[in-house]
């Protein structure tokens, strides 16, 4: 047989007998081609390197504002935020939102401070007075 070439050398040798009859405004045109495919490659790189890290920064926006789990409600809390969302006619997510917004006016704020076992997220807390 003809023993191993790689891919790249056997396809530039195809070409090259193939663009010996071509005419030279032909071999211009399928440059152009070539640079025009050569760019769009580019610019999907580009795209799916943009889009892999707008995926990671997602993600980590969900990581900052969404509850890691998903609180469980006795059936009294769970009926009286039904009815508090029924009010404000909002989903039940939104109005536990505008429950704990409300709350942080009405209780001792320097207390939860004090006892807060998480001081990463201060500046981000409702009950933080700073």
């Amino acid at each position: 047989m003809y023993g191993y070439a790689p891919c790249r050398v056997v396809r530039g040798n195809i070409i090259r007998q193939v663009m010996k009859g071509v005419s030279p405004s032909f071999k211009l045109k399928l440059f152009s081609i070539n640079k025009i495919l050569q760019r769009l490659r580019s610019i999907l790189s580009q795209y799916l390197n943009e889009t892999q890290r707008l995926a990671l920064l997602r993600n980590k926006l969900m990581e900052e504002f969404l509850m890691a789990y998903t609180p469980e409600l006795s059936q009294q809390s769970s009926c009286a935020l039904r009815r508090i969302a029924w009010a404000l006619d909002i989903p039940m997510t939104k109005a536990m939102e505008r429950v704990f917004d409300h709350i942080s006016m009405i209780v001792d704020n320097k207390k939860i401070c004090h006892k807060c076992q998480d001081k990463t997220k201060c500046n981000t807390c409702l009950f933080n007075q700073n």
